[in-house]
């Protein structure tokens, strides 16, 4: 699959990958920080902001997706490579299948593990699964009715950046059907990578207060060598919380470990 992507700054190649319900223009702010440094890469992944939509959404199809988007840029090194949330599970997987490709890598806020489908996500889900959009006639019209379901800020930017009007109607950005048929597979880690191991270093980096990863411990099994970092006064969204700790985290460690292979 042909996915769209921008691209900020020149230097060594960064690809960064967005999470669920995510979109490549999220990460700009990231992007414009670590510009002077890096040809930052930001792709849509399948089924997200302007790439195409397909019924497969699994962390195999996308990885080959991503795989297929790097050897299309003919790159004269090995890009480094950073995801968050399920991006980052989109990372772990193209190691694990394609490791040969990437140079330094880096996992935000996420671990190779099952996790629950959590309330959020739950809520999420049924909004993005039975809010027809198209029978609304305006924007704030869908904000008034959508807002008593949504109880934080985040989940209301997170929706409502995934609304767009064609025409006269409004419709979903995301592949709605795809993403909720595939809601617990999102959650999990792929049985088929249980027991697989990457040995190179990775570098991990926890929110502060999120509990996403628990210990180091849980990363061992298929990341021996992986590297956890923890980064202050941040949740899960370590890239609108603290923009510019998680930037200068980024620029310093791979500035470190930016020889080509």
């Amino acid at each position: 699959m042909k996915l769209y992507y921008r691209e900020e700054g020149c230097g060594y190649p960064l690809l960064i990958l967005h999470g669920l319900y995510g979109a490549s223009d999220n990460w700009l702010p990231i992007a414009h920080l670590l510009s002077p440094f890096f040809r930052v890469i930001l792709p849509d992944l399948r089924n997200h902001g302007h790439s195409p939509h397909h019924p497969e959404h699994t962390y195999a199809a996308l990885a080959d997706d991503v795989a297929e988007l790097i050897d299309s840029l003919h790159l004269p090194v090995k890009p480094h490579i950073a995801g968050h949330s399920m991006g980052g599970k989109v990372v772990m997987c193209l190691l694990q299948q394609n490791p040969s490709l990437i140079g330094q890598s880096i996992i935000l806020d996420i671990a190779p593990k099952n996790y629950p489908l959590s309330e959020e996500h739950k809520r999420l889900f049924n909004i993005i699964h039975t809010t027809a959009l198209q029978s609304f006639t305006s924007y704030d019209a869908i904000k008034k009715h959508l807002a008593p379901q949504l109880p934080s800020k985040q989940e209301q930017q997170i929706i409502l950046k995934n609304i767009q009007k064609k025409g006269k109607n409004f419709d979903w950005k995301i592949n709605t059907e795809a993403l909720y048929n595939h809601r617990h597979a999102l959650c999990q880690w792929p049985h088929e990578l249980s027991d697989l191991q990457y040995n190179r270093p990775v570098l991990f980096v926890k929110g502060e207060n999120s509990p996403y990863i628990s210990s180091p411990e849980e990363l061992k099994n298929n990341f021996p060598a992986a590297l956890l970092s923890t980064l202050p006064d941040t949740g899960h969204w370590l890239h609108t919380e603290q923009p510019e700790k998680l930037a200068e985290l980024i620029r310093t460690y791979l500035a470190v470990n930016s020889k080509p292979r």
